[in-house]
Order: structure tokens, then C-alpha cells, then sequence
């Protein structure tokens, strides 16, 4: 067997981990590590431990949504602070800085394993939901007034 894949994200990973253990999908041909903490934003340090920028060569990140971890506006000393999503503080000059700071880790992430692959799950997934619902529409384009998968894959 090939060396094993690591699998890092937020809860999507964790979802996937579970359904395999309970053999509701079927298991990968190849070996998964999985580094999952459901919630948690990608700029988190948890992103940048070992076992994703120094362990297998194989690596994928499936990028959480970039609101995760929104508290660190406000004070990023409370535990936690890079995990979930405070209603109360999503507003678009938020999301601005939120995007912003996802993007440099993604950078310093991807500096340290420039092989690892990005999968933008929560943005792709957000994108067609709005494409769906018409919104953000503007002749026949879409453009999110933030963040736009065409801009991150870029």
C-alpha cells in the first residue's frame, strides 16, 4: 500500500472519519490521517502542527468556512477563539478581515508544504447555494461581494 494521505478540516473531515468507522461509506484505498477539529478556523495554529505541514507528503486541506473562528476579532485569548461562529459578529467588514487573515495562513501553510492540495469544501458548497438562490447575481455573473471560489483557486 502507498504511503498513508493526511486529511485535515474541520468538521466535514470529522463526518467523513465517523462514516467510514461506522462502515456507512466505504473505507479509502488508500490509508487516511485524519487531523480534524470540527469548527476550527484554517488561520488556527492546530492547521500549521506537524502532522500537516511536516508529515506525509500527501496532504489535504479542506478549507472550513472562513467565518470559523470569528470571536478572534474581539479577543483571541479565550479558548476557542478560533473555533465556530458568532452570529453577532458576522458582518462584511468582518468577513473582510476573516478572509484576509484565512488567506495569509493558507500562504504560510502553503509555504511550509507546498505540496499540499486545498479543498475549498465550505466555500464551493456556499457558492452553488447562492448560484442556486440567484443571489449575487449580477448579468448572468456571480460575484460574492467578499469571497469568490474563482478568486481563491486563482
Amino acid at each position: 500500500m502507498s504511503e498513508a494521505v493526511v486529511l485535515a478540516g474541520p468538521s466535514h473531515v470529522t463526518r467523513l472519519r465517523f462514516a467510514i468507522d461506522q462502515g456507512e461509506t466505504a473505507p479509502p484505498r488508500r490509508e487516511v490521517v485524519f487531523h480534524d477539529r470540527p469548527g476550527e478556523s484554517v488561520a488556527s495554529p492546530f492547521f500549521q502542527e506537524p502532522a500537516v505541514v511536516e508529515g506525509a507528503e500527501d496532504v489535504v486541506l479542506m478549507v472550513g468556512d472562513f467565518r470559523f473562528g470569528n470571536r478572534r476579532l474581539v479577543d483571541d485569548r479565550q479558548p476557542g477563539a478560533y473555533n465556530g461562529i458568532e452570529k453577532d459578529l458576522i458582518s462584511r467588514a468582518n468577513d473582510r478581515a476573516l478572509y484576509a487573515d484565512s488567506l495569509a495562513a493558507l500562504d504560510r501553510i502553503v509555504e511550509q508544504k507546498p505540496s499540499i492540495r486545498l479543498l475549498f469544501w465550505c466555500l464551493a458548497g456556499r457558492e452553488l447555494q447562492n448560484r442556486l438562490e440567484g443571489r449575487y447575481m449580477s448579468g448572468g455573473e456571480y460575484r460574492h461581494p467578499v469571497w469568490n471560489l474563482a478568486d481563491v483557486e486563482s
